[in-house]
């Protein structure tokens, strides 16, 4: 069993895997902590990056910035689809708080990118300093991704699945629609939710 492992890291670049992401070192309150050169997360709403963890992942950004690095978000378009209000909002708070880092941190250079998709998403997606993929994805059966299981993948590998889970998160983010383009509609369902665009 260990010789089929070790030719699965080999051949994939997968080094681990975890059961749950609440319970694991890779949960984004933990691993934030590691990121320092850049990063790219795709999936719903990245509250977890964003709303729950929103100090470190600035802390996070403001290190890329000093390694000369960038960050892209890409999440769902909160106007895309017929939401129940509570959905919705949480969506909103993400972008909030996202926009108002990157109005922060952009003020010399690009650094953070924000960008929305209109599709639902399949697969979470965290990449961090040009070295590893944390992979998790979105099943019907349970709407917390705190009990998502999750893989890890490394870049080391020519063949391995890293490489292509860039590939596909170019392809989206090529697609997808920076915030700035509908920031005026985002506005107007901050209103709707009752959601200060300015305050913290």
């Amino acid at each position: 069993m260990e010789d089929k492992w070790n030719n699965l890291t080999q051949y994939t670049g997968l080094e681990d895997f975890v059961q749950q992401l609440k319970t694991s070192k890779y949960h984004p309150s933990k691993l934030l902590n590691h990121v320092n050169k850049s990063f790219d997360f795709m999936g719903h709403g990245s509250s977890k990056w964003s709303v729950e963890n929103e100090d470190k992942l600035e802390k996070a950004i403001q290190r890329i910035k000093l390694k000369g690095g960038r960050a892209r978000m890409l999440i769902f378009n909160p106007m895309k689809q017929t939401w129940d209000n509570q959905e919705q909002a949480k969506i909103l708070r993400s972008i909030k708080n996202l926009k108002r880092i990157q109005t922060h941190i952009n003020k010399e250079r690009i650094i953070l990118e924000i960008k929305l998709y209109d599709h639902n998403p399949t697969f979470r997606l965290a990449f961090w300093n040009r070295e590893k993929l944390l992979v998790g994805h979105y099943k019907a059966y349970s709407e917390n991704s705190n009990d998502s299981p999750m893989m890890v993948f490394n870049s080391d590998n020519e063949w391995g699945y890293y490489s292509a889970f860039v590939q596909y998160f170019n392809q989206e983010w090529k697609l997808a629609t920076s915030v700035d383009v509908v920031w005026e509609d985002i506005k107007k369902l901050f209103k709707k939710h009752n959601i200060p665009i300015h305050k913290r």
